[in-house]
Order: C-alpha cells, then sequence, then structure tokens
C-alpha cells in the first residue's frame, strides 16, 4: 500500500510542477507584452500594418482583408483582456493531457503478466 501512495504523491508532484511552469511562463509572457506592448515603434508598427491591410480591403493588394478595429496588437489584447481565460484554458487542456499520458503510462506499468497455468481441457459447453 505504501508504494502506491509514493506513485500517487510523485504524479502529484509532476502535475503540479507541469500547471505551476505554464501560469509562470503566461505571467513571464505577460510581462514582456506589457513592458513593449506601450513601446510607440511597437505601437506605430502595428499602426503600419493596419494601413496595408486597409489598402488590401480597398482591393488594391493581393488578398482582400478586413481592416482590424483594434487599437493595438492583437498579443497586447490577449495578455491584457484575456489573460485568465489564457490561463484557464491552459491549465484545462494541460490536465487532459496529464490525465491521459498517467493513464496510458500507468497501463504499461501495472501490466499484469500472463498466468502460465495450463488448460484443464474441461469445458462447460454442453452440459
Amino acid at each position: 500500500m505504501k508504494h502506491v501512495n509514493w506513485k500517487y504523491a510523485a504524479w502529484l508532484l509532476l502535475y503540479l510542477a507541469t500547471i505551476s511552469t505554464i501560469v509562470l511562463v503566461l505571467l513571464q509572457v505577460r510581462q514582456g507584452v506589457q513592458d513593449t506592448g506601450r513601446d510607440s515603434k511597437r505601437q506605430q508598427q502595428w499602426l503600419e500594418w493596419v494601413e496595408a491591410a486597409r489598402l488590401q480591403a480597398s482591393g488594391e493588394g493581393p488578398v482582400q482583408r478586413r481592416v482590424p478595429q483594434a487599437e493595438a496588437p492583437p498579443l497586447t489584447l490577449l495578455m491584457e483582456d484575456y489573460f485568465l481565460v489564457c490561463v484557464g484554458t491552459s491549465c484545462i487542456l494541460a490536465t487532459a493531457l496529464f490525465l491521459t499520458l498517467m493513464f496510458l503510462v500507468q497501463g504499461s506499468y501495472n501490466r499484469r503478466p500472463a498466468t502460465n497455468a495450463e488448460p484443464s481441457g474441461e469445458t462447460d459447453y454442453g452440459r
């Protein structure tokens, strides 16, 4: 019974490490976006791209685009306005993947060996 408890404790620690890593990486990305998101050079590049998309929307470009309505680049909006949605979705998907892998790994290690019992030849058919 102790072996099972240690196994589950190891899985729990691995799961917590996975979720913690995901949250910390998202926090780091958010911080980086907030540091550079308000940069005038980045904002200018975004406005130039919106202007190019506006020209393509008018039929003068190789493809017809819809003009973005946002004032800021998409990553900036995602990390500022929808950060909790990103964290929640990432944690849910990581949990599903982790549980699937845990199931597969445990299934491969917990396989019971085949018994070497000889068949007796008796059957219940015909009784």
